[in-house]
């Protein structure tokens, strides 16, 4: 209650209010309508982009990957706040189905989160310098977003780091998911179930030709809505102004 305060304060009495997805924009927009003009969205970009010009030789052999292995990563926690309960099954599935099928977590998450079963497919980088998190994601095959909330992509930098490096991601769909993310073209939004994460998994891992489509679009929605330049240029023109 007190932090509902202490913003609604700061709302009414900041000059320029600068939030970071649309629809919270929106929301803010509703609950002060008087400061209507003065809230605006500018979504942040990637803490981690792709260096194109760094060797990615032994990035898979380093986490015991080989290069017939489906490699799906995920930045950061698979535990609290995030439902990996499905991805852990689809895995299963896909196992039973003779697909190598590999989770890639990079980061801080610990072996200790995953199931013990399924203890050969999922790899746990540890704590990584920002070079070597983007060469793990340009050795992954796809990304995973888990949240149930869904896929806010103006503040969540690890979903927009994959989308930086062109990774086909499938994510949660939920409230929150950004209005730009369009289901097949995009990004792939699933229900958090384990059949819709196993269909759209195997449909990944079997088609390269789809990898490629959803990645290179993720790329482009990237660089025309997130890519930090254009958040620089909005806010020199929110300074320019006052």
């Amino acid at each position: 209650v007190a932090q509902r305060l202490e913003t609604a304060a700061v709302i009414r009495t900041a000059r320029k209010v600068v939030v970071t997805t649309t629809p919270r924009c929106d929301t803010l927009r509703r609950w002060f309508p008087d400061r209507r003009g003065d809230i605006v969205a500018i979504p942040i970009g990637a803490t981690i982009e792709p260096d194109p010009t760094r060797p990615l030789n032994g990035t898979r052999a380093q986490y015991g990957l080989s290069d017939s292995d489906f490699v799906i990563a995920h930045v950061g926690s698979i535990g609290a706040g995030r439902d990996f309960g499905p991805v852990f099954d689809a895995l299963r599935d896909l196992k039973r189905e003779g697909i190598s099928a590999r989770l890639l977590c990079i980061g801080r998450a610990g072996s200790s989160e995953a199931p013990a079963d399924l203890a050969a497919n999922v790899i746990f980088t540890g704590v990584l310098p920002r070079a070597e998190i983007s060469d793990a994601l340009r050795a992954s095959d796809a990304y995973v977003f888990c949240e149930p909330s869904g896929p806010a992509a103006g503040r969540k930098t690890s979903l927009l780091a994959a989308f930086a490096h062109g990774l086909p991601v499938v994510a949660y769909s939920g409230k929150d998911s950004d209005e730009g993310l369009r289901g097949g073209d995009n990004v792939i939004l699933v229900r958090p179930r384990a059949t819709d994460v196993t269909q759209a998994l195997r449909s990944l891992a079997t088609d390269a030709g789809k990898r490629e489509s959803l990645g290179a679009n993720a790329r482009r929605l990237y660089e025309s809505r997130f890519a930090w330049q254009l958040g620089g240029i909005a806010f020199e023109r929110i300074l320019g102004a006052l």
